[in-house]
């Protein structure tokens, strides 16, 4: 035993416990930087860089763990955060995804409303081709569009036929007409057309064909002599006779052969019904207001 100590007492073991103290010590320092940087990368918000550091301090074994476990706590919290703070960038980006597809949906749907339906039909593809949460709904709207066109087309006919004074084909379409944006205006020219008719007397026709054949508004007087003589007005041979002048100032204009065909028709019914609804003095103060071309083919309409 006293050997043992006077061993210990040597300069070879002073040394040695010198050297070993050194390299404690060393280790020691080499910690705690190795802590302070790891600890500085997790502040800074780096987990990766942070957790890289406590991988190498956990190879550094000294007696005193408490850097280790130290670093091995900033790690885990660092990490937690930045879970905790990618939760909340998510939540974040659906809130904001939503907004945006709130937004252009609303826009979606007031192009529809304004009957801008190009516009409604680009925004509602791309809401459903990017498959959000009104792609269903998009689809349904997108099928919805054909027949709004399908409506406004009918409706617009309808309004050309009104401006043209072709009533019964304007009341024919806007009578197909039962729903819709356009239900109300429909509905409208209906009424007009329908007080407009109770004023326009037979003999008004009469005299709105014959004013505007004179005008040369000769597809007009066809529609007004058309009315008058289908509602079996008391001048048939001149509703008739007109008629047949009509198309034959239109096929003198347009050499259209079906022009040719309408006004044989329309001067042999009125030879049919000369005698009974028409005067030898009424004829003859028409044929005076009458182009001679159009009187011969009347009186050779076969």
């Amino acid at each position: 035993m006293t050997e043992l100590v006077k061993e210990k007492d040597t300069k070879q073991y002073r040394q040695f416990q010198k050297e070993y103290c050194n390299q404690a010590k060393s280790l020691l320092a080499t910690e705690q930087d190795v802590y302070r940087r790891g600890k500085q990368a997790a502040d800074n918000g780096d987990c990766v860089t942070a957790k890289a550091f406590y991988d190498g301090i956990a190879q550094i074994l000294t007696k005193d763990p408490q850097y280790r476990n130290g670093l091995k706590q900033i790690v885990a919290d660092c990490q937690s955060r930045a879970e905790a703070k990618r939760q909340e960038q998510e939540k974040l980006q659906k809130q904001t995804q939503q907004q945006e597809e709130e937004k252009r949906w609303e826009g979606c749907i007031a192009s529809e409303q304004a009957g801008k339906y190009d516009d409604a039909q680009a925004c509602f593809e791309q809401v459903r081709s990017t498959g959000g949460s009104k792609a269903g709904e998009a689809i349904q709207h997108l099928t919805k569009l054909t027949s709004l066109r399908q409506e406004d087309d009918v409706y617009n006919e309808g309004v050309g036929f009104f401006n043209t004074h072709n009533r019964g084909a304007a009341r024919e379409e806007f009578q197909k007409i039962t729903q819709g944006r356009h239900l109300a205006d429909a509905q409208h020219y209906l009424e007009r057309i329908s007080q407009e008719e109770k004023k326009l007397s037979t003999d008004e026709l009469l005299r709105s064909g014959l004013r505007c054949y004179f005008d040369s508004d000769f597809t007009q007087a066809e529609r007004y002599l058309k009315e008058y003589v289908s509602k079996g007005g008391q001048k048939q041979w001149m509703g008739y006779f007109f008629l047949g002048a009509a198309h034959s100032a239109q096929y003198f204009l347009s050499q259209d052969g079906n022009e040719m065909k309408q006004a044989k028709e329309g001067f042999l019914k009125a030879q049919s019904s000369a005698k009974q609804t028409s005067s030898k003095d009424e004829i003859a103060r028409v044929q005076r207001l009458i182009s001679p071309r159009i009187w011969d083919l009347y009186l050779r309409p076969q």
